[in-house]
């Protein structure tokens, strides 16, 4: 099989391309830039074609997709304006999306994220599965939000128009070397204290390694229509075992004061009101401390990936244990087809 791994230099794309070429596929690894040479240990790397370019520009794909069989995309801004982000994020899944009409690819594996659950629509110790509600209101949230929920709307909608298949996967907290803290945990005021907001909320970890399993998993099915996955390893931490754990390993040992959610959910709700009776909405509230964003990071709830685990057979080969040693001491894992370690 022959896979188009879009983001592929992204913390999770390096991760898909050595699981691919692990399991004998042929990957195009499209990557944004490569100034200054290629910054992944993937030259040479037999059955790997690396291509730089800007999906916001569509003339970059010319060409790019002929011989693909699946495309897996990953590729998205998390951070910056709505603008800059919908300009990554949202035309540049359009753009995709034409690319493969036009070379006729018909299968599609979109990285989307939990990020798009209507929170506040679930109650207090529900259960997050692929059938909750997606966000009624994301301009209430945050940029991220209301671009990943409309490029999945643009994956499901050639989806639906039988131009491609369609396999979303929503991944919980992916987490890996350099890449451990969470706005789900609360905020780093600085190395050394810690705020953490709540401490009974579950977290949906993943380890990176195991969320580019079920990448390489979903690439190598055939689809119909499309489907979605939640991806999250089994048995998560609750947000005070997680940081327990984090404590053991940073250096020096952060001081982590505790907000409980409630009382951080009750001054959310009385700054949201004197913002708006008062200032008539007139300041510019941080994400920590609104409403939306605050259901979203901290409500306790329980997560599920019980339906990708039975329909893919998809078992995290990285349990929590390992994934934290690995994360803080690389050299415990695995070395990767191209010689890095994942």
């Amino acid at each position: 099989m022959r896979i188009l791994v879009t983001g592929a230099g992204g913390f999770l794309g390096r991760s898909v391309v050595d699981k691919a070429l692990v399991r004998g596929h042929e990957v195009v690894a499209f990557v944004r830039s490569m100034h200054g040479g290629i910054p992944f240990p993937w030259e040479g790397v037999s059955g790997l074609d690396i291509v730089e370019g800007d999906l916001r520009n569509p003339a970059a794909l010319d060409g790019i997709l002929s011989g693909i069989d699946v495309v897996v995309h990953l590729a998205a801004a998390k951070t910056g304006d709505l603008h800059l982000q919908m300009a990554n994020t949202v035309v540049g899944t359009e753009n995709l999306l034409r690319a493969m009409d036009r070379a006729d690819v018909r299968s599609l594996v979109l990285l989307s994220s939990f990020t798009v659950y209507d929170y506040r629509a679930i109650p207090k110790g529900g259960i997050v599965d692929e059938s909750s509600p997606t966000e009624a209101r994301p301009e209430q949230r945050d940029a991220y939000t209301e671009t990943k929920l409309l490029q999945e709307e643009l994956a499901i909608a050639a989806a639906s128009a039988g131009r491609c298949g369609v396999t979303i996967l929503r991944p919980g907290v992916v987490y890996g070397p350099n890449e451990y803290w969470s706005g789900r945990l609360g905020q780093r005021l600085s190395p050394a204290v810690w705020i953490r907001l709540g401490g009974r909320a579950y977290i949906p970890l993943t380890y990176v390694e195991n969320c580019a399993d079920v990448v390489i998993l979903a690439a190598e099915q055939i689809n119909v229509g499309y489907r979605i996955y939640n991806v999250l390893d089994q048995t998560p931490p609750t947000q005070k075992q997680y940081v327990d754990r984090l404590r053991e390993f940073v250096r020096p040992k952060p001081i982590v004061v505790t907000v409980p959610w409630s009382a951080a959910l009750f001054a959310a709700q009385g700054i949201r009101l004197f913002n708006r009776l008062v200032l008539s909405d007139r300041l510019r509230v941080p994400g920590v401390l609104r409403v939306p964003s605050l259901h979203a990071r901290g409500k306790p709830l329980r997560y599920t990936g019980a339906r990708v685990r039975r329909e893919l057979g998809w078992q995290p080969a990285v349990p929590l244990d390992q994934g934290m040693l690995r994360t803080f001491h690389p050299e415990a894992g695995h070395v990767s087809p191209s010689g890095s370690q994942p």
